[in-house]
């Protein structure tokens, strides 16, 4: 057994083929082969670390292959057929399999050294680019590691410090309750693909940290921090997003929550949410900031970063004339960075929006869904633990009449990450499509209380609901929430909401801006939001309603 002295360990190339191949050795120090398998079973027995159980034995593999110096024999053939059963017809050039679980496992363990608060006294990391793991000390005055890597999809992904929010008064009996604060912070912020989260450490040596500290918020993009306070049953946060580079301050907020006498860390969390959506969603200040920043700096050809904001410019109205400046952005986008998932996930939502709008001209309806699942599958491929991905295939398969699929695979987005207002309001409106109000109407009103204008589907939803329940009123303010005038479903429900209200000169004039878009509308109820999927009661009081205003759509009951 090793000895619990200083364990150098190397990997060297064992002929001069394998040196050529290999430029340079790896090299691991650690105190002792046994701090290495403390820091294995540390980590596997946390609730922290998100992995799978094939993606356990993975780490325990390839960690114990180091240990023995076999790290020369770690290849993708010897994990597939060791830890994953393959057999030995396994070709790692036409199975991913290997690449795509060391990715996770990579992404599992950085968020696992993100949110678990002690610390081992090894750190063990496995590199991009292959798949020997390595092991690093712990020192009290180890030269501070920003973790910032190439991997920038072109100026997409921003890098965001969490400081430790401070607290106000004296709030000794809260301090655990202030460590979760930041970490809930840091969990929430990480589920967006778009950012780079990094957050101090919450126990050890003063001097270490403070200098990795400083170091990280010098080279990253923002510093969120902040402080809180519990006061006559209350609980106070303050939270401040400012631009490392300049100090300049960005945005300000202050939260006030009554805190009930159980379920305190209920009200703690959703703080946390709101300042992570608040931060971190579509025209967010994060993208409000970017968007203004790239503002003017058209004499240079876009990267991914300006295609996505041009994609969700498109997306906050379905801009008709944004349409195919968007699609064409993203489908270079994925070109410039074949591994950013996010661009995949947004083109594939594209393609769909093509065929229920009409927006994409000469492509045939089957190309664009069949392009549009391809695409969400593949952004799950490259990064299955975003949201986004699934977001898009559930609206793909919405719209391919595969209901199940849809309601699955944006169930999973929603679980991915719950802070995402797109995916809740989604499916919120998917649920009253199918007139399951008990499940649609608490997505509906939790879209609505997260103010995001950019978003409409909860808004089609709530119409619907109030539409259905004789309130008109209601229905026609959910219908003028619905800032899309290049599409034809905003318009219908108003047409249909005044004609029910007896304010039929209104009524017209909302009939003449669906057929301005569409001529020959009433082929299906409210195809562009529906697919063929409405409820047929539901669809029966629409189709009435759209008769009444002078849009049939009897067609669709054909």
């Amino acid at each position: 057994m090793t000895s619990s002295a200083e364990l150098r360990l190397v990997t060297a190339p064992q002929d001069a083929s394998q040196a050529f191949a290999q430029t340079e050795a790896t090299v691991f120090e650690a105190n002792s082969a046994e701090d290495v398998r403390a820091e294995v079973r540390r980590i596997v027995g946390s609730v922290q670390f998100d992995a799978s159980e094939r993606n356990r034995r993975f780490l325990e593999y390839v960690v114990e292959e180091t240990l023995a110096g076999n790290a020369h024999r770690i290849k993708a053939y010897t994990i597939a057929t060791t830890v994953f059963g393959r057999d030995v017809h396994f070709d790692p050039q036409q199975d991913p399999v290997v690449r795509m679980e060391a990715r996770r496992l990579r992404r599992s363990l950085e968020r696992f050294y993100l949110t678990e608060g002690k610390h081992g006294a090894v750190r063990i990391t496995m590199p991009k680019g292959g798949y020997v793991p390595e092991f690093c000390d712990e020192p009290e005055h180890a030269a501070p590691q920003s973790g910032f890597d190439a991997e920038s999809h072109s100026g997409y992904v921003s890098s965001i410090l969490v400081k430790p929010f401070e607290l106000e008064g004296d709030q000794s009996i809260f301090l655990s309750y202030e460590q979760g604060l930041t970490r809930e912070l840091m969990i929430g912020l990480s589920r967006y693909p778009h950012l780079r989260v990094y957050g101090s450490r919450s126990h050890g040596r003063a001097s270490a940290h403070d200098e990795e500290l400083m170091h990280i918020e010098r080279t990253a993009d923002f510093v969120l921090s902040g402080s809180k306070a519990v006061l006559a049953d209350k609980l106070h946060v303050k939270a401040v997003l400012h631009e490392a580079t300049t100090g300049r301050v960005l945005w300000g907020q202050r939260f006030q929550r009554d805190l009930p006498p159980q379920g305190t860390l209920g009200v703690r969390d959703e703080v946390a949410n709101a300042i992570a959506r608040t931060v971190a969603e579509p025209f967010g200040v994060i993208f409000n900031h970017k968007a203004r920043r790239s503002a003017g700096q058209d004499d240079r050809a876009p990267g991914v970063s300006e295609c996505m904001l041009l994609f969700h410019q498109y997306r906050r109205a379905y801009r008709r004339d944004l349409y195919r400046p968007a699609r064409e952005g993203l489908e270079r986008a994925v070109l410039i960075d074949p591994d950013c998932a996010e661009a995949f996930a947004r083109l594939s939502q594209l393609h769909t929006d093509g065929h229920r709008f009409g927006f994409a001209v000469g492509d045939s309806p089957a190309m664009l869904l069949g392009q549009a699942v391809a695409l969400a599958q593949k952004a799950i491929e490259i990064a299955p633990d975003s949201s986004s991905g699934y977001h898009a295939l559930g609206m793909a398969c919405w719209f391919q009449q595969d209901v199940g699929a849809s309601l699955k695979a944006s169930e999973t987005a929603l679980a991915l990450n719950t802070n995402a207002v797109e995916v809740i309001a989604e499916l919120g409106l998917y649920w009253s499509l199918l007139a399951e109000w008990e499940r649609a109407l608490p997505l509906l009103e939790s879209a609505s209380a997260m103010e995001a204008g950019h978003v409409t589907g909860h808004h089609v939803g709530l119409c619907l609901y109030h539409f259905i329940g004789g309130r008109f009123e209601q229905a026609l303010a959910a219908a003028r929430d619905i800032h899309a005038l290049d599409v034809t479903h905003g318009h219908a429900l108003q047409a249909i909401s005044l004609l029910r209200l007896g304010r039929r000169e209104e009524a017209a004039a909302a009939v003449r801006s669906v057929l301005a878009i569409d001529p020959h509308y009433g082929h299906d109820v409210l195809a562009d939001v529906g697919g063929g999927n409405v409820h047929p009661d539901l669809g029966a009081h629409i189709e009435e309603a759209l008769a009444d205003a002078g849009l049939s759509a009897a067609a669709s009951r054909g």
